[in-house]
């Protein structure tokens, strides 16, 4: 199963990522489902996959994410607000059509 998701993050480009901001690109996908839902960075903090993670290295994580393009301010909202960005990995995955 592990070469399953490794393979996938492989083919999302997420392979790069350290740990603590794949973890967050889980969260933030779940939590948003298939729409651009905004979210509140205290929404994410409180996901399972995150909660444990200290802060300081949630916020560097969340900047970092931002910095790469996965996830944006979401526009005319307050601070803290994010939604999905331009480089989401869902945006660029391979697609799959059934026969």
């Amino acid at each position: 199963m592990r070469q399953l998701l490794a393979s996938l993050e492989r083919d999302l480009g997420l392979e790069a990522l350290p740990r603590v901001e794949l973890e967050l690109v889980y969260a933030i996908d779940l939590l948003s489902g298939a729409s651009d839902n905004i979210l509140t960075s205290a929404e994410i903090r409180q996901h399972e996959l995150i909660k444990d993670i200290p802060t300081a290295t949630f916020n560097r994580a969340l900047k970092s994410l931002i910095e790469r393009g996965y996830i944006e301010y979401a526009p005319q909202s307050r601070a803290k607000h994010y939604q999905k960005g331009q480089h989401w990995p869902e945006a660029h995955a391979p697609k799959v059509h059934s026969q």
